[in-house]
């Protein structure tokens, strides 16, 4: 049995080629340097006799197994097709030979073919196994990779789109509440102003009216010249009526001006307070629409950052997935041929073991193998999303209708202030959502302090838009 240790010279040849790792320098020595060692002048060629199947084994086992125990990396996954084939001819070729030279039943160091064996049991075919299930984790991580990049909605750059979402449902409603209260103050203060309008009417009224009848008291003697032959008794009569009949009138129009001037008087500082209300209202609700629009930005902005996060991702996926494919299934099929290589040394190493016949060697020969346990489950690569619209952002059309089109006609928005690099600062925007004037009224009604620039979040304002501009209109600023 000493073609084993030919066997076994070949497989440490071709073995040389898996990158051992550790102190195994001996597997590192070229085919060629390898059989000069043994004395095998070439690859298909047996040294004669039975010193040089010795010479043969003794330098084989010594360069596989003096640096044990032996640690293999794994296969070399370049190593083509071919090389392992060569190999399984090789060892076909020496068993061979040396049963038509009867030498199968020669005496010969019978552990050489336990040490092929173990060589390719024990370390070779692991690490096919080994190489496949790292092959089948890469193919998992490519898929992982895609799964991270979620979607253009899963990155939200500064903040978590779902939360920025949230915030923005949550300041709409704050808003719209704020806006119906600001609605509610509206309605009273324009009642106030309604009263006050009337008494101020009132009070004009009378005292025109008491204008109306003082005269100059030279232009009222007139009324008490005597008729030609009145008694005097009949003249002071007379003139008794008229002075009461004016002083009468005139009281009476006095006392009419004086009371619709108190009222008047008494409504002003009410219908003043219920103005300075409204107007306080206005101003919390305008703040907390700046806080409104600053929402929709913010939410703009994660999502036009997650959408460039995304496709980024996505890109970078593809393009290692594109990469990696083809280099794996290429592994996979060599991984295959080198099991079935190897499961053929192993049938012919035992063989020899058992003393087989011509009839087992071409058994071995004709081998297949079942490989299923090496295929790999690869995955098709999901199709990459689109970016759709972020939706209604500020000032925009669908925005002014979605979000500020069913508030109370009283209580409409100040200008629309446009996220920051908003093409709509350039377009202009829609004017049919006007606020209703409440006239005339001490205090106009959304009177305010502009923000210095009419800048979003500008140091001329309280943080949170509290100093944000605040118009009779939602025309952008």
């Amino acid at each position: 049995m000493k073609w084993v240790s030919a066997v076994l010279a070949v497989a440490v040849g071709v073995a040389a080629q898996w990158q051992p790792v550790g102190a195994v320098g001996a597997l590192r020595v070229g085919g060629g340097r390898l059989r000069a060692a043994m004395g095998v002048e070439s690859e298909t060629s047996p040294p004669a006799g039975a010193a040089g199947w010795g010479k043969m084994y003794a330098a084989a086992v010594q360069a596989v197994f003096e640096d044990k125990p032996m640690v293999y990396a794994g296969f070399n996954q370049s190593l083509a097709a071919g090389a392992l084939q060569n190999l399984e001819n090789q060892v076909l070729h020496f068993v061979t030979r040396s049963h038509e030279q009867e030498l199968l039943n020669a005496a010969g160091p019978v552990g050489g073919a336990n040490e092929v064996d173990e060589l390719v049991v024990k370390h070779l075919t692991p690490q096919i196994q080994e190489a496949s299930n790292a092959s089948q984790q890469e193919l998992n991580d490519l898929q992982g990779a895609f799964s991270k990049c979620g979607g253009p909605g899963a990155h939200g750059g500064p903040g978590d789109l779902g939360v920025l979402d949230r915030a923005r449902g949550v300041k709409v409603k704050l808003h719209a509440v704020c806006r119906q209260g600001e609605a509610e103050v509206a309605k009273v203060q324009e009642q106030c102003q309604t009263t006050l309008q009337s008494l101020k009417f009132a009070m004009t009224t009378s005292c025109e009216a008491v204008r109306k009848v003082a005269r100059d008291p030279s232009e009222g003697a007139a009324h008490c010249a005597a008729t030609p032959g009145m008694a005097w008794g009949d003249w002071l009569e007379s003139n008794r009526d008229w002075f009461i009949k004016e002083f009468a009138e005139h009281q009476k129009l006095t006392q009419h001006c004086e009371s619709a001037t108190t009222a008047f008087k008494a409504q002003e500082p009410l219908c003043a307070g219920k103005a300075t209300a409204l107007s306080n209202k206005s101003e919390e609700c305008n703040a907390k629409q700046a806080n409104l629009e600053d929402a929709f930005c913010a939410y703009k902005t994660g999502w036009q950052h997650g959408c460039e996060s995304y496709t980024s991702c996505y890109t970078a996926a593809f393009a290692k997935y594109e990469e990696r494919r083809p280099i794996i299934q290429r592994d996979e099929d060599s991984r295959k041929v080198q099991y079935g290589v190897l499961k053929r040394i192993s049938c012919l190493t035992d063989v020899t073991t058992k003393g087989g016949s011509a009839a087992d060697i071409e058994a071995c020969r004709k081998i297949t193998n079942n490989t299923k346990h090496l295929d790999l489950q690869y995955f098709d690569p999901p199709s990459q999303d689109a970016c759709t619209a972020v939706g209604p952002t500020p000032c925009g059309d669908d925005f002014l209708g979605e979000v500020y089109g069913g508030l109370p006609k009283n209580a409409l928005p100040k200008k629309c202030t446009p996220c920051p690099g908003d093409p709509q600062h350039l377009r202009g925007q829609p004017q049919h959502l006007q606020v209703l004037e409440l006239e005339p009224a001490p205090i106009q009604h959304g009177s305010h302090v502009h923000r210095r620039q009419g800048q979003r979040g500008s140091p001329g304002g309280p943080e949170g838009a509290l100093g944000a501009n605040r118009n009779s209109s939602i025309l952008p600023e």
